[in-house]
């Protein structure tokens, strides 16, 4: 799904639900001004974006994250739990969107418990979805 949220409120200016997974999709009759752009999916982690809307269209490239799919590849693998194994450890740091996407009980931290999900799930043992 996709939300505006126009600044400085906390409702929803605009909602819809897009179908699909790839393509362009178009978001007409959004009044002018700056907005906080929402986007989720089931088993994906949310991203949001910062737009301004004027009188010419607004083009945004929006990417989303898997749970526990740090790099964006479409899937957890080792490459991503070493990732966040090294950043638990304090080897080297994930900040942003990929410190979101390894955040597997969302507690806002990444550390052993995260890292033993994502391998169990790597590993087939117990999915994350």
């Amino acid at each position: 799904s996709i939300d505006f949220i126009l600044a400085g409120s906390t409702e929803k200016s605009y909602s819809a639900i897009l179908a699909g997974t790839k393509g362009d999709f178009v978001v007409e009759n959004v009044a002018p001004g700056t907005y906080t752009m929402r986007v989720t999916k089931n088993n994906h982690v949310t991203r949001e974006y910062e737009i301004v809307v004027a009188e010419e269209d607004v083009v945004q490239d929006v990417k989303i994250h898997l749970l526990g799919d740090i790099n964006g590849d479409g899937k957890v693998n080792s490459i991503d739990v070493a990732r966040a194994n090294a950043h638990a450890r304090g080897v080297s740091a994930l900040t942003g969107y990929e410190l979101a996407s390894a955040d597997i009980n969302g507690d806002g931290k990444v550390n052993s418990v995260d890292v033993a999900r994502m391998n169990a799930h790597a590993r087939s043992i117990s999915l994350l979805w």
